[in-house]
């Protein structure tokens, strides 16, 4: 048999083996996850917090601690003796954090997540345009194996004004 047919043969064998090595991890008991925003200006902490939720291998868990802020808009309108008037509208945009997570038990013991998480957080007024908010977002996917109950930080970045947020999960089973 050439080499090109034996190649042939065993990328066809593992073609059909794949689904066995992927097989589904074990799906039970609770497991708690801590996530961890922090921010840091001129390296001395400016903002931490923190956030924990259970829950069980194999299905999904969301935490949702946010507050809608009304964001105005200011616009002018003439009327028909040409004076100015103006119009305060508002929109509002959710600030907070929330986390979609879908944890599951390696069977190698590790903890693997998959999931989102959004953060905004108020950082002022904008400049020159008084009353206007400055929300900071970050989006981040998740799709790591954690040791249990050692943290890994999986986001690390600074803003244009030398703000350097992070983000750390940990994760240990409870049962």
């Amino acid at each position: 048999m050439s080499t090109r047919a034996m190649a042939l043969v065993l990328f066809c064998t593992l073609l059909v083996a794949a689904p066995a090595f992927a097989q589904s991890p074990p799906a039970s008991g609770n497991i708690q996850v801590t996530l961890s925003v922090a921010s840091e200006r001129d390296g001395k902490p400016d903002q931490a917090k923190s956030f924990s939720l259970v829950c069980r291998a194999g299905e999904e868990a969301q935490l949702n601690v946010s507050s809608r802020i009304p964001v105005p808009a200011t616009t002018f309108s003439a009327s028909s003796d040409k004076e100015v008037t103006p119009v305060t509208s508002y929109t509002y945009q959710n600030v907070g954090f929330v986390a979609q997570l879908k944890c599951y038990r390696a069977n190698d013991g590790r903890i693997g997540i998959k999931g989102k998480v959004d953060d905004a957080s108020l950082r002022g007024a904008a400049p020159g345009a008084p009353g206007q908010p400055v929300v900071a977002t970050f989006n981040q996917l998740l799709d790591v194996l954690l040791v249990p109950g050692k943290p890994l930080t999986v986001a690390r970045f600074s803003d244009m004004k030398g703000v350097v947020t992070s983000l750390t999960i940990e994760a240990k089973p409870l049962d």
